[in-house]
């Protein structure tokens, strides 16, 4: 019988304790989407637990690699949630116009480090769930164009599908 050394133990529990650190991002996740749906915004400060598991998540699940090329998804979300306020702000009067939020911009961070090589298609997920939930809206006539929906809520959709992704 081989003697297991310390490194060995840790290495055997480390997706155990990914998958703790799965469901304390969910928990933190839905508890965002809550506030995000009641009050219509999240300040960006209390996203940052949820980034951190996040990065965690992935480092225990996956790998180096998969956590840097999900970092370099999120510098390619900070440059979207950059050009869509500046276009918020080109089409309005008001220079403090912005159609993302700092919370959701600070959560798609959070889920592209989540993602790692899948964080384009969990934003393709998410963000073709809120187009669908806004144009049904729209139909009947709960929703008119220039409303403000909460983001977070469908961030859950982009959650999901990195999990599943890590988990399978």
């Amino acid at each position: 019988m081989q003697r297991m050394i310390a490194g060995d133990v840790v290495r055997a529990l480390v997706p155990a304790f990914g998958l703790v650190v799965l469901f304390a991002a969910a928990v933190v996740l839905v508890t965002l989407a809550i506030e995000d749906a009641r009050q219509k915004t999240v300040p960006g400060g209390r996203c940052f637990v949820f980034v951190a598991l996040c990065a965690a998540f992935q480092a225990c699940c996956k790998s180096v690699s998969s956590l840097c090329a999900g970092a370099l998804w999120a510098a390619v979300c900070i440059a979207f949630w950059v050009a869509v306020n500046a276009a918020a702000r080109r089409r309005t009067a008001n220079r403090g116009a912005v159609a993302l939020g700092e919370g959701d911009v600070i959560c798609m961070v959070g889920l592209c480090l989540a993602s790692g090589f899948d964080a384009p298609m969990g934003f393709a997920c998410c963000f073709a769930v809120a187009g669908a939930f806004s144009l049904a809206g729209l139909a009947t006539k709960r929703l008119r164009l220039g409303d403000a929906i909460p983001l977070i809520p469908f961030f859950c959709c982009w959650f999901a599908y990195a999990a599943f992704q890590v988990i399978v």
